[in-house]
């Protein structure tokens, strides 16, 4: 007699059939509820993650610009994420930070369309700047996280699972607010762990961030050596089935007097 939707499907169902949304005060404001026709109840975060403990992960590493001559930009996102407004803000980012590189790692870049499409549109970006790395099984490819600075999350459509895979890491995320579900995942992620300064408002805003964080070596120091128990001591991941289980029997209750 209870129907409740919650991450999946990236928006609300706008059936009245369904009586609960999971979501939470960064993906669907106060402001935007009343489009819903669902209940929204908020949770910790709208997304959580399993992580099995005979997949451990790897301990916090020291960032790669101790050891490197230059800072290294990532993204980890699937192809298809990787937008041509998200590229052209990547383009400005590594044109203002030059002694930088940028890695992306997706099996799509196995193809070279993929790569072919990313270089052009970083047009004036060395391609030697560019690093292109494909599928790789479940260890190498949380190891390949830790070898970014910085995170450069994509948009409008910002990272789900690979962005808390990314702050599981202990690697900084830099990500864009936006303007939907599907654009503020990652921003429901770090106001969950209480890191509201590595979410940016504006495309400008988020440009200005990224090179700003590229010469504050300190601050990224710092945070890479908290983050990844940050995120396992928050209610992300420690305090989410508590609260769905809680809800659940809400709802019951809710049910059962009305």
């Amino acid at each position: 007699p209870i129907q409740v939707t919650a991450w999946g499907f990236a928006l609300g169902t706008g059936c009245p059939e369904i009586d609960y949304f999971f979501a939470d005060p960064v993906v669907v404001p106060e402001n935007e509820r009343q489009f819903y026709a669902e209940k929204i109840y908020d949770l910790p975060c709208v997304m959580t993650m399993y992580f099995p403990p005979d997949l451990p992960l790897l301990r916090p590493s020291s960032p790669p610009c101790e050891r490197n001559p230059f800072f290294t930009f990532g993204c980890f996102a699937r192809h298809e994420k990787i937008s041509e407004a998200y590229l052209r803000a990547c383009r400005e980012i590594l044109l203002r930070v030059p002694a930088s590189a940028m890695m992306f790692k997706d099996r799509s870049f196995e193809n070279a369309y993929a790569r072919a499409r990313v270089t052009y549109l970083l047009d004036g970006v060395d391609s030697k700047r560019l690093l292109f790395m494909g599928q790789s099984g479940r260890l190498e490819h949380m190891a390949m996280y830790q070898a970014a600075d910085l995170i450069l999350d994509v948009f409008p459509h910002s990272g789900g699972a690979t962005a808390i895979e990314e702050v599981a890491s202990s690697v900084p995320l830099l990500t864009l607010r936006g303007n939907n579900i599907a654009g503020r995942l990652s921003a429901s992620l770090l106001t969950a762990i209480g890191y509201p300064e590595l979410i940016a408002d504006t495309i400008e805003q988020y440009v200005d961030f990224a090179v700003t964080l590229s010469d504050n070596r300190e601050f990224l120091k710092h945070k890479r050596a908290r983050l990844q128990n940050e995120l396992m001591e928050s209610p992300v991941i420690k305090g989410y089935c508590g609260a769905v289980e809680r809800a659940y029997r809400e709802f019951w209750r809710t049910y059962c007097a009305t």
